[in-house]
């Protein structure tokens, strides 16, 4: 994984360096701008764990899959250069949008330590969330001319979103055996992920449609978080691993 995470932005620096020495015409190629509508899925695996007060974990997941899918919308901007040594084009471009998704896990597990009168036990839960909140991204496109005005090409390059991670750490009262609410634990942050896609586009008039495939795939977000119940310690220790892939409608329109 980890390599996968700088093999992408070092091809797309390398690529975009070639640029001066291989692009002819305008320094500034052919200059685009235009927006996508997008089907986003976020998926992943969760991991989560309690140790009680006595000592004992209790998992909630151990791999568990994320599933969520929700309709987005994003605004591009970008140039393209064709390369006279080559029958191909490179397109540097800078993408932005909210690229809201969320995905929330809802898991309860009994407590061996916890129980009611009669020997019930008090079932304990995590219930975690995570959202996507804002995106961006910067790739390099390169492809070729398949039919007349129209072109496939695949990308590489680098995604920058804003992850906001939620979880409950319960309240429990040790004597009474029951759970007294519980308090929502947040964690926000910045992650990084290689992204690769496939695209097609054609030219309709004085405008570009194209669809386009790309995924994006983020380390992991870890937290742990321990306090004191009635002289005991108790800790929740959490790792989600996502991922977010996408089907782009693109619009776009030279502005040359």
């Amino acid at each position: 994984m980890m390599k996968i995470k700088y093999v992408a932005p070092s091809v797309a620096l390398m690529l975009f360096t070639s640029l001066p020495m291989q692009a002819k015409a305008s320094v500034f190629g052919n200059p685009y701008m235009g927006v996508s509508l997008a089907w986003d899925h976020m998926g992943g695996k969760s991991y989560g764990s309690l140790t009680n007060f006595e000592g004992t974990k209790i998992t909630f997941t151990d791999g568990r899959h994320l599933s969520s899918n929700r309709l987005n919308g994003y605004f591009f901007i970008g140039t393209s250069y064709d390369l006279p040594s080559f029958p191909l084009f490179i397109s540097p471009e800078f993408q932005i949008g909210q690229g809201s998704v969320k995905s929330q896990l809802r898991n309860t597990v009994n407590d061996p330590n916890l129980h009611f009168g009669g020997g019930v036990y008090v079932q304990r839960s995590l219930d975690p969330k995570l959202s996507r909140e804002l995106n961006t991204s910067f790739v390099l496109r390169v492809g070729s001319k398949i039919i007349e005005s129209g072109r496939f090409y695949g990308l590489v390059g680098i995604d920058v979103s804003r992850f906001k991670y939620t979880y409950n750490f319960e309240n429990v009262d040790i004597i009474e055996g029951a759970i007294l609410g519980a308090q929502p634990i947040t964690k926000k942050k910045w992650k990084t992920a290689p992204v690769f896609g496939v695209g097609i586009e054609k030219d309709i008039a004085k405008v570009r449609v194209g669809l386009e495939g790309r995924i994006a795939l983020y380390g992991p977000i870890k937290t742990f978080r321990a306090r004191m119940i009635d002289g005991d310690t108790e800790s929740v220790s959490t790792k989600i691993k996502p991922y977010v892939s996408s089907v782009m409608l693109r619009l776009s329109y030279p502005l040359n």
